[in-house]
């Protein structure tokens, strides 16, 4: 591109318009001064005149205007411009002032990114200087004036006015409580409070994305649970349910009262009265997570469990059923009673014995998923939440992996028929957000007991709702309970066909299952699926388990039952 000169008129009218505007709006008041400017995306500015330093950063989509907050000790007048369409270098000189002997050094460099040439781009970088080396304001007019292919607009595709500040409304939930009239930026009590924020820009189709005033955080809850409390995971959404029930058993021992004075200073040096010996009485074969005290009550895979220290919590047997469960009531029932009665004996021996940790809730899963896709009969659990009731412990179950459909019901324990439902259901995964529902009792009657930084935030809520929106209108979990009675009666007959290969099928919708002779066998199994195109994995030692979509239907249960019986061939 020819060089440029300081004839160019639209070039120095155009610098003469920016440096007007900053003598304008960089005034020095006591060293520091605060300036609202706004330019277009990618465009940095740092400015420093007048004794003040100013530095302004705008990244694109981070805010709408920026704050340039100057400070002394910097004399120096810097320009920076990304994107500009020219390479500048060059030297201009100021004549002689009244006031200031001032010599303007102007040096450029701007490299533009070619998408032929692949180069890379820098910005502009303009510094004026004074005889003694220190800047001086006044030089960067004639510096601004001599650049080389200064645009006649700052870069971009449009221009923006200067953004006045306004203040900053609340973005995010609050736990503070305040007077009416008043809210975070506002201190006028008996006037109106600033407009709430937009809301966040929507990236779904509008009849898959909800606005953030449908989102109703109980749609749904299951039936007595009144509380809903989000987390991030299913690991933190049981752990924090234990927190809520140990929280809940101690306030009950202490007959309603908050904590004490003691037992606030012991428990800052772990100990007791204010740190207990509690526990949480779990199942062999179970998971809850990988937190601590989740997997203190996770006992189905040793590689989670090993090197981690655990809490000494105690763990009894789940019933080892025989399917279909309806073809086998008698023995199951046997199972279910001997594993009821562990049960109930391990509670009692913990409020028994000084030497062991007082249980105060009980977890279970109502399919028990990495320990191997195992069942128990509606009674047994009907049973399990009646031991709970009668020795006065905290009755959770565990949804985070079989919440939101895929049983054919939204949460697996509605087909149980509880008479009292539980204290505690928790859930994540298909529920777009973690989280636990309980009953009021179990809400920490002081703040922050319960608390994380992502239990407030609205945007997994909006997909949640999404989420519902299209199980509703889709029809998703009557398909379900529909493909699932397919590919259920699709293992049975397999499993019929071949049972050398296949045994104890089992499942709920399509929450499904089907065992193999081996380990070995089942990893080869699965293995020749996925090169298949079947996502499939193993559960427990011998299982493979099937989770599809809420979407997957007859038909593709049918194209997955003719692979995986080919696949079966092939071992």
């Amino acid at each position: 591109m020819p060089r440029q000169t300081r004839d160019n008129q639209p070039a120095a009218e155009a610098a003469d318009r920016l440096v007007r505007q900053v003598d304008d709006e960089l005034g020095v008041v006591r060293g520091r001064t605060r300036m609202s400017m706004s330019y277009e995306d990618g465009c940095r500015t740092r400015m420093s005149a007048a004794g003040a330093t100013a530095k302004m950063d705008k990244t694109a989509g981070l805010c709408g205007d920026n704050q340039i907050v100057p400070s002394k000790g910097s004399t120096s007048t810097d320009f920076d411009f990304d994107g500009l369409p020219t390479r500048a270098a060059g030297v201009v000189q100021q004549p002689q002032q009244s006031a200031v002997d001032a010599r303007a050094s102007v040096s450029g460099r701007v490299r533009r990114r070619s998408r032929e040439d692949g180069r890379d781009s820098r910005p502009a970088v303009v510094r004026a200087q004074g005889p003694d080396g220190r800047g001086d304001a006044n030089a960067g007019r004639a510096l601004l004036r001599g650049l080389q292919g200064f645009p006649g607009e700052l870069p971009g595709r449009r221009r923006r006015q200067p953004v006045p500040r306004r203040p900053r409304p609340d973005r995010l939930p609050s736990h503070r409580v305040q007077p009416p009239g008043h809210a975070r930026g506002h201190d006028r009590p008996g006037q109106p409070a600033p407009p709430p924020p937009a809301p966040v820009p929507r990236h779904a189709p509008p009849g898959r994305l909800a606005g953030p005033d449908r989102v109703d955080p109980h749609a749904l809850r299951p039936p007595g649970l009144t509380d809903a409390h989000t987390m991030m995971c299913g690991s933190c959404s049981n752990e924090n349910a234990f927190k809520a029930a140990f929280i809940w058993y101690q306030t009950r021992k202490r007959g309603g009262r908050p904590p004490s004075p003691e037992d606030m200073d012991s428990c800052m040096a772990n100990r007791a009265p204010g740190t207990p010996d509690l526990a949480v009485l779990s199942f062999n074969g179970a998971f809850h997570g990988r937190l601590l005290g989740c997997m203190s009550a996770t006992h189905s895979k040793a590689i989670h469990k090993v090197d981690i220290p655990a809490f000494d919590w105690p763990s009894v047997d789940f019933p080892r059923t025989t399917y279909p469960l309806d073809g086998h009531a008698a023995e199951n029932a046997e199972e279910e009673a001997r594993c009821l009665d562990l049960a109930e004996r391990a509670i009692a021996d913990s409020h028994a014995s000084p030497d062991r940790p007082d249980v105060a809730a009980v977890i279970v899963e109502p399919i028990q998923a990495e320990g191997g896709d195992n069942h128990a009969s509606h009674d047994f659990f009907r049973k399990l939440r009646d031991v709970a009731s009668r020795r006065g412990v905290a009755f959770i179950v565990d949804e985070v992996q079989t919440g939101g459909g895929s049983t054919g019901t939204f949460w697996a324990h509605e087909r149980w028929g509880l008479e009292d439902p539980p204290d505690i259901v928790t859930f994540s995964k298909k529920m777009q957000t973690g989280g636990y529902y309980a009953r009021p009792e179990f809400r920490p009657a002081e703040g922050y007991r319960i608390f994380n930084t992502w239990m407030g935030d609205p945007s997994k809520m909006v997909q949640l709702q999404a989420f519902l929106d299209t199980v509703e209108e889709d029809g998703l979990l009557e398909n379900t309970r529909i493909t699932g009675e397919y590919l259920l009666s699709g293992l049975e007959e397999l499993q019929e066909n071949r049972p050398d290969t296949f045994s104890r099928a089992r499942g709920v919708g399509t929450y499904c299952a089907v065992d193999l002779p081996t380990q070995e066998t089942r990893d080869r199994l699965v293995t020749s699926l996925r090169g298949r195109g079947v996502e499939c994995a193993g559960c427990g030692d011998v299982t493979l388990r099937l989770r599809p979509a809420l979407i997957f239907r007859p038909r593709h249960a049918a194209e997955f039952l003719d692979i995986l019986e080919h696949a079966a061939r092939q071992l």
